[in-house]
């Protein structure tokens, strides 16, 4: 799956979202066309293909999607995937957890009517909201990584955030990492002088990030 900011792919028109076969020929099933940028993609087990961004449509019937769409494996939209999206703001960053529900960064305040900060958790079957997971960032969240026991580091602009529960907001200066129920986990303390745009884990369960910092 490639996905940017073009409009053709080999000589084919494809806006911003491309598959292509496993010797690099365009798979000419998969064409859904957003009228926008797309920033992040996350395939699921069953195959099918979640991508966010910045965008209000899709191509297949002009079907609206703001900023996060879902298409089956088969390069079809599904249809079931919108409950939870319709408020939608930009996203930037897209991760599964072990059970297959969808973490969601970005820049937003608020996921199908109802409050969220820059993040949330989306459940697999129709993407609705789940509710259960509700921490607050105070500025963009651009970059996620779900370690294999569910914890979740998020990296970005912000500079505190306000784990479930809480009262009040904790500093993490732009890299954070939270359990798997929204809570802070208060063991990790590092953090940048400036953006954080890339997570990546390693096997061996240390932690890469970068961006634009210089401390």
């Amino acid at each position: 799956i490639v996905a940017g900011d073009f409009t053709s792919v080999l000589g084919s028109t494809r806006n911003n979202i491309a598959r292509l076969n496993a010797n690099g020929t365009l798979d000419a099933s998969f064409i859904p066309n957003p009228n926008g940028i797309v920033y992040a993609v996350a395939v699921q087990n069953d195959g099918d293909i979640v991508f966010g961004g910045r965008f209000s449509s899709v191509s297949s019937g002009g079907s609206s999607r703001t900023n996060l769409a879902r298409y089956n494996a088969d390069g079809t939209l599904d249809t079931t995937f919108t409950t939870g999206t319709d408020s939608l703001g930009v996203v930037y960053a897209l991760a599964l957890d072990p059970s297959n529900r969808l973490v969601v960064g970005g820049q937003f305040t608020t996921v199908g009517g109802t409050a969220r900060n820059n993040i949330a958790r989306l459940n697999q079957a129709n993407g609705t909201l789940d509710t259960a997971f509700n921490p607050s960032a105070n500025a963009n969240v651009r970059t996620i990584a779900i370690q294999g026991n569910g914890q979740v580091v998020l990296g970005g602009a912000f500079t505190s955030l306000q784990p479930n529960g809480a009262a009040t907001a904790t500093t993490r200066n732009r890299i954070a990492r939270v359990n798997s129920d929204g809570t802070l986990d208060t063991a990790f303390t590092v953090g940048a002088n400036g953006w954080v745009n890339a997570i990546a884990l390693q096997a061996d369960g240390k932690i890469l990030y970068g961006g634009n910092f210089t401390r």
